[in-house]
């Protein structure tokens, strides 16, 4: 998961950035000029700022405080669903903006508009639907036109209409459901992130159950296991399986190994502080952080000198071979580093045909292209794509591949 400070849920909204408007359809454009107008008024009569703790996700669910500095003057004019006009004084006109918009932020949305600019985007997107299903084609498209709208600054105001889809509204009315009733008490006791990712199964929700019950018994290999947020997910929907993490951040490892503790004593968990590659060695970990880090990654520098951290990394072949391990499920989230931690785990891939989430949203030539390299191994899998959890509508969608 990107971002994953665990606190309750909390957003900070910031007054409009404009985005660039050159490459929006009319409708997107329109939905922009709501934002922008919003902004003008608030800075010409007023201020409206929204937030509580800037260091908390942002995301669905997330709670905004409003504090305005009110004027009874009109400053704007809307038209309602019924095309009836309605004037608004500045602090109707802003919580109007935080009632309907949200902050959309990705600190990746400028690669994805190079990556759009450089490719045949008919082409590439052709392959990569082919064989999927209409709520993986809809995240491909709704992921590919908010990462437009994002190119366009660092925080851009989006009509909450835009941000999901209607498979996502699904499951965040299921999340709800389930946070209300109080039935389950995980999810009062954790952020909207972590507890959707145990109500969305993390992505699994809607796979055959032939397919789940494959997984059940055999061992999981957790790629990435941050505090051990997946971990809840395996031990609860997979409870007869032995579940692996692998997890290289030393304040990561220890906070994750002190959470679980008792499933690391009962052996349903074996935590290990190492990461996964293509082939064995060192590399060196960029963290932007501090101590705890979700964002900590190969791919990227964030360039903080006391942050680095060098770690041990294996390959997956090597470690299932030495341990003559099977492995039913494998789920990476790396950020970025998926590709060569697969590159590392090809003959598991290929001898086994376990299940694979994996997360693709950190770059887009794993969002576009990881398919096509998994269907180059010719094993017949089956492809979708999925809501993990729920944060930033631009990040935590993953690649599922099964074999039916």
């Amino acid at each position: 998961m990107a971002a994953k400070n665990r606190k309750k849920n909390s957003s900070s909204v910031n007054q409009a950035a404009k985005a660039s408007k050159s490459d929006m359809s009319p409708a997107v454009q329109e939905e922009q000029a709501a934002a922008e107008q919003a902004a003008s008024a608030a800075a010409a009569h007023g201020t409206v700022a929204a937030g509580a703790d800037d260091s908390a996700d942002t995301g669905a669910g997330a709670v905004a405080e409003a504090t305005v500095s009110v004027s009874a003057k009109p400053v704007a004019v809307l038209s309602d669903k019924n095309g009836q006009a309605k004037a608004m004084n500045v602090a109707e006109f802003g919580q109007h903006v935080l009632d309907n918009y949200s902050v959309l932020q990705s600190g990746w949305s400028a690669e994805f508009r190079k990556y759009h600019q450089t490719h045949n985007m008919e082409e590439v997107l052709a392959k990569l639907k082919e064989g999927m299903d209409g709520i993986s084609c809809a995240y491909v498209d709704r992921h590919m036109m908010l990462c437009e709208l994002a190119a366009g600054g660092s925080s851009v105001l989006v009509k909450n209409d835009l941000t999901w889809t209607d498979a996502d509204r699904a499951l965040l009315n299921h999340y709800q459901k389930l946070y209300d009733s109080g039935t389950v008490p995980f999810l009062n006791n954790v952020n909207l992130e972590w507890g959707s990712s145990v109500t969305n199964m993390y992505g699994m929700y809607d796979l055959p159950g032939e397919v789940i019950n494959r997984v059940k018994g055999k061992n999981i290999i957790d790629g990435g296991g941050f505090i051990g947020d997946t971990i809840t997910v395996f031990r609860h929907f997979f409870s007869e399986s032995h579940v692996i993490s692998f997890e290289p951040v030393g304040a990561n490892f220890k906070e994750l190994t002190t959470t679980f503790e008792d499933d690391i004593k009962a052996g349903h968990v074996e935590a290990i502080n190492k990461g996964l590659g293509a082939e064995p060695g060192s590399l060196r970990v960029s963290k932007i952080q501090g101590e705890r880090d979700s964002m900590a990654t190969l791919t990227r520098d964030f360039q903080v000198d006391e942050l680095y951290e060098q770690i041990e990394v294996i390959t997956l072949d090597s470690f299932v071979k030495e341990r003559n391990l099977e492995a039913g499920l494998i789920k990476l989230d790396v950020e970025g580093y998926e590709e060569p931690i697969l590159e590392g785990a090809r003959q598991t891939i290929i001898e086994q045909k376990p299940l694979l989430v994996i997360a693709c949203y950190h770059n887009p030539h794993e969002f576009y292209e990881l398919k096509g390299w998994l269907e180059s191994l010719n094993l017949g899998y089956k492809f979708r794509l999925r809501r993990s959890c729920f944060g930033n509508p631009l990040y935590e969608l993953v690649l599922i591949a099964w074999q039916e």
